[in-house]
Formats: structure tokens, C-alpha cells, sequence
């Protein structure tokens, strides 16, 4: 992954997290996020 793409992936998850959504919720957004569950979840329950 480029250094755009990577930024690009972090700046989608912290907005999906400000917004506290789920990852069902993520899904309706973009059927294809830059992460998997298990990223996602992990870092909800780390408090990103």
C-alpha cells in the first residue's frame, strides 16, 4: 500500500469510530472498508 492509501484507511476508521458505529453499520457505507472486523473491533475496544 501506497503512504495515500494507508493515510486514506486511517482517517476512514477514525470517522467510522467518531461516529461510533459498528461494523454492520461500516458495512451499509462501504460494502468493502480498507479493514477487517477483527481490526475494527479491536480498535473500538482500545478506544482509538
Amino acid at each position: 500500500m501506497s503512504g495515500n492509501t494507508i493515510l486514506k484507511s486511517e482517517i476512514v476508521r477514525i470517522v467510522h469510530h467518531l461516529y461510533d458505529l459498528t461494523y454492520d453499520e461500516v458495512l451499509i457505507i462501504d460494502r468493502t472498508p480498507p479493514f477487517t472486523q477483527e481490526e475494527y473491533e479491536k480498535e473500538e475496544n482500545e478506544g482509538v
